[in-house]
């Protein structure tokens, strides 16, 4: 029996997955939400990769391990998958990771490799790396940790050690050349308010910019969608945390009203943007991928302003977790 696990944690805005290769052939776990948490676990069958409303972040409380599934439920597979909310560690203190960590299930623990792939990380972030080593050093003692970009998993899950543009377009946007599983060059994306074309708080602002000034006429199906008027969406931006998740939480409405001429025009004109503002430094033979939920669930207008724009897309993946972890077995050291 093998006797070597590694664990891959991939971390996006609103939930981090976790993918274990187990050391021993016991049947494979699967996270349930267990209710005491307020929704701090996440399971992939429960949440929708577009989330109707954001959930509420989760108390300073205790974390509890993940309850699992029984051997007679969840049959064998060649990963274990857990769900936990999403870390950053430029946003977020030492104790609430402590607390996301401790979420996780014991076995785990014993994982004699942990690469950890997020954003407010890696190279460029030499401080708050030194924080995450130290944190994921203590949740799993002995291991070997790497800690990188969530762009540098982009790269590695969409071209492996081939050359190409990797991009993110989640709830912020983000690209890189990369090559050999590096990113050789990045335009920085400059986050919500100056930046992040193509990202789901992009077309959310654009959204509610269109609606309230006439330009799309679908303001009382948001607010009833919502279940908020006006002057509570402009105190939810303005006045209360996390306004690019909320804005980015407005895709679903999107996604489902794409058959009107307008709101179909605004998505693929924010494509187009950020090809213009991003994309042009990098080598034009390359072909680009993508990672993350808008442009899982934009793909055609996606494909469509891209090559309108004189690129060609290739691989479009919604999240990278299983992936990655097929690179690090494919590239152990």
């Amino acid at each position: 029996m093998p006797t070597h696990s590694i664990l891959l944690a991939e971390s996006g805005a609103t939930k981090c997955t976790w993918l274990v290769r187990p050391c021993n052939n016991r049947p494979a776990r699967s996270s349930a939400p267990d209710p005491d948490c307020s929704q701090a676990l996440l399971r992939d069958s429960d949440a929708p990769a577009l989330p109707r409303q954001l959930p509420a972040e989760a108390p300073q409380s205790p974390a509890k391990p993940l309850r699992t599934a029984t051997a007679e439920t969840c049959p064998p597979q060649p990963f274990e998958e857990f769900r936990t909310r999403g870390i950053n560690a430029m946003q977020q203190s030492e104790e609430r990771i402590r607390e996301l960590l401790l979420t996780l299930p014991p076995h785990i623990a014993t994982a004699n490799e942990v690469w950890f792939y997020g954003a407010g990380c890696g190279e460029r972030f030499p401080a708050t790396t030194r924080m995450l080593h130290r944190l994921l050093g203590e949740r799993f003692p002995g291991a070997r940790i790497g800690i990188e970009s969530d762009l540098t998993a982009a790269a590695r899950a969409l071209f492996g050690e081939e050359e190409g543009i990797a991009c993110i377009l989640g709830t912020g946007s983000n690209s890189c050349h990369c090559l050999r599983g590096k990113v050789m060059a990045n335009t920085p994306p400059l986050g919500y308010i100056l930046g992040d074309e193509g990202s789901g708080a992009f077309l959310g602002r654009d959204l509610l910019n269109a609606l309230y000034k006439g330009r799309i006429g679908l303001q009382e199906e948001l607010e009833e969608w919502l279940g908020m008027g006006y002057e509570q969406i402009i105190r939810r931006v303005y006045r209360e945390a996390d306004a690019n998740r909320f804005l980015a939480s407005l895709t679903p409405f999107i996604a489902r009203h794409l058959d009107h001429e307008a709101v179909y025009d605004m998505v693929l004109d924010s494509f187009a943007l950020f090809a213009r503002r991003n994309l042009g430094n990098y080598p034009r033979n390359l072909t680009v991928g993508f990672v993350g939920g808008v442009a899982a669930h934009f793909k055609a207008p996606l494909r469509r302003a891209m090559q309108a724009e004189g690129w060609h897309t290739g691989p479009i993946l919604e999240a990278p977790a299983r992936t990655l972890m097929e690179y690090h077995l494919q590239n152990r050291s």
